[in-house]
């Protein structure tokens, strides 16, 4: 197809409200043209109408990259908003929760993010995210003994390893980049008057 019959399909499909149709059109036109990732937040929109958590979630997880990039990462806050706001504990909307705090590189957003997944992932018994969300907050909150203890016992009962994360770059990612100025002060130099 090329863009124009793409953008008329899609027209097509958001009028009727086709969403699986629709997705296809869209990531095939944003594959072309990655300017055009703003259609992909109307088919989120779509989905969220129609209370399909996971398909928003899965299409807002390939957009967040675009949001991000373009600057916009209030509005992709906001549609995480809009996912959590109707299931606090959607896992998929939880990891884009944490995927934010991390680009925006806020320590604390982070940690939040971490632990409502760690929580709603036991809850829900997702073995995957609750030890990814435990193995970063151990990193992050080294001295809470019941985070260490929990993962250990997530690793010994399904075999994983100790080590899911680097700590140093968990670490790194939340420094604040001091740049040091080599400041030299150059003092004016008096001419010397002839009498």
């Amino acid at each position: 197809y090329n863009r124009d019959v793409l953008y008329l399909l899609i027209d097509c499909h958001l009028d009727a409200k086709n969403a699986s149709e629709d997705e296809k059109a869209v990531i095939k036109l944003v594959e072309m043209q990655p300017a055009n990732y703003p259609k992909l937040l109307d088919l989120i929109r779509i989905y969220l109408n129609s209370a399909d958590l996971d398909s928003a979630a899965r299409i807002l997880s390939m957009s967040s990259e675009y949001l991000l990039a373009a600057g916009q990462g209030e509005e992709c806050k906001r549609w995480i908003g809009e996912i959590l706001e109707r299931d606090a504990k959607h896992l998929a909307g939880l990891r884009l929760l944490v995927r934010h705090a991390a680009w925006i590189k806020e320590e604390a957003a982070y940690a939040h993010a971490l632990d409502l997944l760690a929580k709603a992932a036991f809850e829900r018994h997702a073995v995957e995210d609750e030890r990814f969300a435990l193995a970063h907050l151990t990193i992050l909150r080294p001295h809470e003994a019941q985070l260490r203890e929990r993962l250990a016992e997530i690793n010994a009962e399904f075999g994983f390893e100790d080590a899911v994360v680097d700590a140093e770059l968990i670490k790194a990612q939340f420094e604040v980049e001091t740049v040091a100025a080599d400041v030299s002060v150059v003092e004016p130099v008096a001419e010397e008057t002839v009498p």
